[in-house]
């Protein structure tokens, strides 16, 4: 209970929060060239060269962010060679979704330890991010953007934790990877906390917009919950994780028929799509 109390008194200071359960572990830096390029495309004066010069100023970025967008999840009639395409092509407001999740992917450890693996992490968020924007294109496609970033870095915060996370935590994984379960429900109950709650206090370290951390701290809540204030595709593919693509995908099936009227065939062609396009964004992200 002591790493529990502590919790409860640094909750007004997610900085604070975040160190005591990683352990003193202090969480990689944004990368800065990122943050340079998030603050000019929220300018009102950017400018589509400016923004793609200052990413090209980051290499690996730059080879990151153009790899996810000749992934099949964008599905381009014609391959992008270079960040003045990329952003003539897909608009700020996607560059800005690109430009988080490359800069998250960065940032993570990397590595494989107990009860995670680096690509099989990135193919479940991938298809989950898929199969959000999809969804909000029927659902609210004014926001499929956000809903794909935010269901792209649901789970970011496993992989931190997975490394740098309290005993056990490794240990937990692994078993709920093998004998299933609310992930969420078993991080509370031995820790004290969830994933989604560490996430939240990552985005607010790294000041990622506000309606993602939102986003990404509810996620694990059902759809139908009065408390879930994000988008429905964002809340509809949370069931979408590592562990069983089977009983995910039955689960959205049922909850997009049921809460929003979507016919089980359509759901079911939309991750068949999804699980398609998920192998070379996963692989663009990872690395």
């Amino acid at each position: 209970m002591g790493l529990l109390a502590g919790l409860l008194r640094a909750r007004k200071d997610p900085r604070r929060a975040l160190k005591k359960v990683i352990e003193g572990h202090s969480l990689p830096s944004f990368p800065e060239i990122a943050v340079k390029a998030l603050r000019l495309m929220r300018s009102e004066s950017a400018a589509a060269a400016a923004v793609a010069e200052t990413i090209s100023f980051d290499p690996g970025l730059s080879v990151r962010i153009l790899a996810t967008v000749n992934s099949a999840a964008f599905a381009l009639r014609r391959k992008v060679t270079n960040l003045r395409q990329a952003v003539a092509l897909l608009g700020m407001s996607q560059l800005e979704s690109l430009v988080i999740s490359s800069a998250v992917g960065d940032a993570l450890p990397s590595a494989e330890t107990r009860g995670y693996e680096q690509m099989r992490f990135w193919r479940a968020s991938a298809r989950r991010a898929s199969a959000a924007r999809m969804l909000a294109d029927l659902l609210h496609p004014e926001s499929s953007v956000e809903a794909f970033t935010a269901a792209l870095l649901q789970d970011m915060a496993i992989p931190l934790l997975a490394h740098h996370g309290p005993k056990g935590y490794g240990e937990l994984l692994e078993a709920w990877h093998h004998a299933g379960g609310d992930l969420a429900q078993l991080e509370q109950q031995r820790f004290g906390w969830d994933h989604a709650e560490i996430a939240h206090w990552m985005c607010d370290q790294w000041a990622l917009p506000p309606e993602l951390a939102a986003a990404i701290a509810e996620h694990h809540l059902l759809p139908c919950d009065d408390r879930v204030l994000v988008a429905p595709a964002v809340a509809l593919v949370s069931c979408l994780c590592e562990r069983d693509e089977v009983l995910g995908a039955e689960l959205l099936v049922e909850r997009a028929r049921d809460l929003h009227g979507v016919a089980a065939d359509v759901t079911l062609a939309l991750l068949a799509q999804a699980s398609a396009r998920a192998e070379s964004l996963a692989a663009a992200l990872a690395r």
